[in-house]
């Protein structure tokens, strides 16, 4: 399992959020965490004034940790932590991002449901590699049945007539923390939100 946690100027964006949902999707794999919650944080915390960062990306990575070569998770005798602080710029930063639309397909959620983030995102990769190809900054990503469903490491949204509209969980969108803010503050400044399917023809 991991998370990518965004740090600016000294304050880590949703931490709680993003360790809520670290440790749900690890008890949704049966994995057990060798740290509490509170332990977690001060880990990440303490990893950040180790490098001396205000303005950063977290990787937080929990493996199943050592093991043999078979499957059999009860090999593992205990889960493995990484916590990775470096600076990467935010996605987009002061440019009109360029997009294309992938040919390969948003890979199922399956068994570990659309908010948990599993590393299984070898389909994500190899968009990223069209979207490359193409000189593009971006591949959006259609789900199995051909409705849009998110960008290679992004939520999306479209603008439509003053209408904030996102695709729905359910099209297999990642139920993303920083999507979850942007839901929030629209409802703050009364922009309208709908949440609903969209095609690659949206006008």
């Amino acid at each position: 399992m991991f998370e990518g946690i965004r740090v600016y100027n000294n304050h880590v964006f949703k931490l709680e959020e993003h360790l809520n949902r670290l440790y749900d999707s690890a008890k949704s794999i049966a994995l057990s965490i060798p740290l509490s919650k509170s332990e977690f944080k001060e880990a990440i915390l303490e990893t950040l004034r180790k490098n001396s960062y205000k303005d950063a990306y977290l990787r937080v990575v929990v493996t199943r940790g050592y093991g043999d070569l078979g499957l059999n998770p009860t090999k593992c005798a205990k889960a493995s932590v990484v916590i990775i602080a470096d600076y990467i710029a935010p996605l987009y930063e002061g440019i009109s991002a360029k997009a294309i639309v992938a040919a390969t397909r948003r890979k199922q959620s399956g068994f570990s449901g659309p908010s948990n983030q599993v590393s299984h995102y070898l389909n994500n990769i190899l968009a990223k590699m069209e979207a490359n190809r193409a000189g593009v900054d971006e591949a959006i990503m259609l789900n199995q049945k051909g409705i849009v469903c998110e960008g290679t490491s992004d939520n999306l949204f479209v603008v439509k007539s003053g209408v904030l509209i996102t695709p729905p969980l359910s099209d297999g969108a990642l139920g993303g923390i920083t999507r979850s803010s942007v839901l929030e503050l629209a409802a703050q400044l009364k922009i309208p939100v709908r949440e609903e399917s969209i095609t690659v023809t949206i006008s």
